[in-house]
């Protein structure tokens, strides 16, 4: 079971005109263990790596996100007031930011661009048509299954929303069904094991999530469950 986090959040997307602004309602999913945004691709799960763990993003960045939320745009040189930190200081954090696609630059002019509402990722409809729903409570699994627990802090994700001008309206942790296959290839004297996902609900392979779990620490954990095997696969 793999720790996603769910934000039904309600976004404020501004138009030209203040009384233009429209509020978008709907959920934001992050990965539990990296904290990198999730999102629909075609039925399987795709993660923003491009984007970065928002919960990685420095501290110093939270207020610069914050005053831009409230102002919409502004100078460097008044961010740099208004926050206390150095332009010099000021500079890669913003071009961090900028990689991230949460702001942009025009010079000395700096501009808030906060989460795309194209990310928004509705998971309980997807699982509505595959005829499934999400129980409350956490999975049990005994020794025939995993539990990966979330490594992230949740309060920071909430921090970096509310630092966008994004309600966070409620937050949760689903356990998602995931069946792993361990393989091991080997070529001539070279051994190589391999990881596979398929989706429990949907059946599809996810290499999403094989990416996101190829370290030793859960090679280990799959080889502790009960009934574990290898499959080789010779070439």
């Amino acid at each position: 079971y793999y720790p996603l986090i769910e934000q039904e959040v309600e976004i404020t997307k501004a138009g030209e005109e203040e009384e233009e602004a429209e509020v978008i309602e709907g959920s934001l999913v992050f990965d539990g263990l990296t904290g990198h945004i999730v999102v629909n691709a075609g039925g399987s799960f795709k993660f923003l790596r491009e984007l970065g763990s928002l919960s990685e993003l420095p501290d110093e960045a939270i207020p610069i996100l914050k005053i831009l939320s409230e102002e919409r745009s502004l100078e460097i040189g008044a961010l740099s007031a208004r926050t206390h930190i150095d332009p010099l200081d000021l500079k890669p954090l913003l071009v961090d930011l900028s990689m991230r696609g949460l702001i942009d630059v025009y010079g000395d002019l700096v501009e808030l661009k906060t989460i795309d509402a194209k990310y928004l990722h509705n998971i309980e409809e997807k699982l509505r048509k595959y005829g499934a729903t999400i129980k409350n409570g956490s999975p049990s699994t005994d020794n025939s299954g995993i539990k990966c627990e979330p490594l992230i802090p949740l309060y920071k994700l909430e921090e970096v929303m509310i630092s966008l001008g994004i309600e966070v309206v409620k937050t949760k942790i689903l356990y998602y069904p995931l069946y792993v296959a361990l393989l091991e290839e080997e070529k001539g004297d070279i051994r190589k094991e391999k990881i596979v996902i398929v989706n429990g609900i949907t059946g599809l392979e996810e290499p999403g999530f094989a990416q996101q779990l190829t370290i030793p620490e859960f090679f280990d954990k799959i080889k502790s469950v009960k009934g574990y095997s290898i499959e080789k696969i010779c070439s």
